[in-house]
Parts: C-alpha cells; structure tokens; sequence
C-alpha cells in the first residue's frame, strides 16, 4: 500500500503539500488537489489509522460487542450502528461474546489494543449475572467511551439506548384487551434478564388497570428442547384467547403448535410476539409483531458515542439513557 512519501516523491511535491490536499486544505491549489487525488486512487493509498491517531487522539473507530449474532434483533442494531459510523466517517470493529463473560472480557481487550475511541455493547447474560463490570469499568480511565444497549447495568454510569419495555408491552397487551381479549397468556424464554422483567411488568400493569389481573397467565420456558412439551402441556391445561410472547423465538413455535396439533383453538387466538418484520411473515398466517426498531437504537447508540468522542465528554457526567417505544404491527 502506497505511503504519503511515496506520493510526494511520485510527484515531486513535499509530504506537507500531499497531506494538505488529500485533506481538501485551503492553501493548496486545484490542480495539485486533483492531481494527489488521483495517484492516491490510482495506488490505493490509505492514512495510517494508528499514526493518525496518535496525532489527532481519535482513530475515528469503534467497537461494538453483541451478546448473539443469530437473533435478528442485534443484527438489525449492528445495521443502524455501521450505517450510521459509515455515513460519519468511523469504521467499525464487530465482536461476538455469545453471552460468556471471559469472551466478553477478552473482546474488549481486543478493541482497547486497537485503539478504539468508544465500545458499544449489549451486556452477555453471564456478565448480567455475575455482577462484574470491571472491564467495562476500566475503560474510562484508558479514554475510551462507552455505550451500552438493551442489555444494561445500572451499575455502570455510562449512555445507553434501550426499547421501553414495560411500556412497549403494556401498549400491546392493551391492544388485545382492546379488540376483546381478556385470557391473555404472556409466554418468555428470556430468563432472568431484566428484559423480561420490565415486559412482564408491563403485561401485569395493563390487566391490572383493565380490572383482569386474575387471569394472569405466564409461562417461562427454562431450555428450547422442551419448548414444544411445555407449548403444548400449557395449551392444554389453560384457557386463553391472546398470547404475547416478550422473546424472538416463542411466538412462532407457538402458533405453529396451536396451529397444528389444536386447529380447534386456533382461529379465536390472537398471537402477538418480538420478531423481527420479515421473520413475522415466515409463519401462515404472518405472526403480528412488536418492532423494537432496532436500526434506530443503533443508530442513536453510535451518535451518542460520537458525541462523547469528539467533545472528549466524560459520559458518567450526566449520562443519557434514551428510551424508544416500540411500534406495534396489529392486524
């Protein structure tokens, strides 16, 4: 790869006069601007990222550490994350912790070696649970912002960017009382996250404001191999006429259990569930969904971060924590 002092020898200029042009500066004349421009074309050159962070104190890169590449929720966010860093000049470095916390640690040693200006991260499940933040903690003190999204810890005085999820699922668990439903079932494979906490929250909350908190029925699924038997031991043991399911995989493992091993049933049940648009339209008929707008939450995740990189913030004063309602597909 070509180098500045490549070009300013190819073209019998100085390393000044290259630097200057390739960076649109005022002092240097149009012809040399295009004539630097396109040899740099021509020989691919690129800026030494690390030498030129060393000298502005930006690499303008960043990290970004999701819990589960395979759940479409987080690749969407990746997607509003890398457009948004693309359209302001960032590159964007991507790791996967797949919910371990040494993984996660390790990745964010990684970037931190990289010289990354900022992390955002959605916290592993087994980060969640041990309670250690520590290398996240570190990171304020080596200049590195943070961001942190859907997966949270309070513990942590940072930005983040979350769907609102007691209020999002209190919205659609209202919409089904609305349309008639009062034996609503919520189905969750989220665990103990406080994901699924606030949504269950907001379920109560709407049966209870609507005078039918006696029919509170919920089912937590513990593993995905016994999805099907708990479905189906749960179908037959209780009445409903709506079921919500707070994660991206329940909802449409139970329509189709309903669907097929219970036709009966089927017609006067209103299914709403978390899943991504064109997952939803995968199932006959398409699933109703709650869109958690995920390309928007990366898109302000990344904003926020660039905010506090290039106004050199330190975000623990007066930390920002955005809260997105999602919007709900209802037919």
């Amino acid at each position: 790869m070509a180098t500045l002092k490549e070009l300013a020898k190819s073209l019998n200029v100085s390393i000044s006069t290259v630097s200057k042009a390739l960076n649109d500066a005022d002092d240097i004349g149009e012809e040399t601007k295009k004539r630097v421009k396109e040899l740099a074309a021509t020989l691919d050159y690129k800026p030494n990222k690390f030498a030129l962070g060393l000298k502005t104190k930006h690499s303008k890169s960043i990290g970004v550490i999701l819990p589960d590449i395979q759940n479409p929720y987080f690749a969407e966010v990746l997607y509003g994350i890398e457009k948004a860093a693309l359209d302001a000049g960032f590159d964007t470095l991507i790791c996967v912790s797949n919910e371990s916390y040494q993984q996660e640690v390790k990745s964010v040693r990684m970037l931190t070696e990289n010289l990354v200006d900022g992390i955002i991260i959605s916290i592993a499940k087994e980060t969640l649970n041990l309670k250690d933040f520590q290398h996240l903690e570190k990171l304020k003190s080596k200049k590195i912002q943070l961001v942190q999204f859907d997966r949270v810890s309070s513990n942590l005085a940072c930005d983040s960017v979350q769907i609102d999820d007691q209020e999002s699922v209190k919205n659609a668990t209202q919409q089904l009382i609305d349309t008639g439903k009062k034996h609503i079932a919520l189905i969750s494979g989220l665990g103990s996250l406080n994901v699924a906490k606030n949504r269950i929250q907001g379920y109560k909350s709407a049966l209870r404001e609507n005078g039918i908190s006696k029919h509170i029925k919920i089912l937590e699924v513990d593993h995905i191999e016994k999805t099907h038997v708990q479905f189906r031991n749960f179908i037959q043991q209780n009445t409903f006429d709506a079921v919500i399911s707070i994660d991206n995989k329940s909802g449409i493992i139970f329509q189709n259990i309903l669907q097929h091993q219970f036709p009966e049933r089927f017609e006067n049940v209103k299914i709403i569930s978390f899943i991504h648009e064109k997952d939803a339209l995968l199932t006959s008929p398409p699933l109703n969904y709650i869109n958690q707008r995920g390309a928007e939450i990366g898109a302000i995740s990344f904003n926020l971060l660039k905010e506090r990189i290039l106004l050199k913030e330190d975000e623990t004063k007066n930390p920002v924590h955005e809260k997105v309602i999602a919007s709900i597909n209802f037919q």
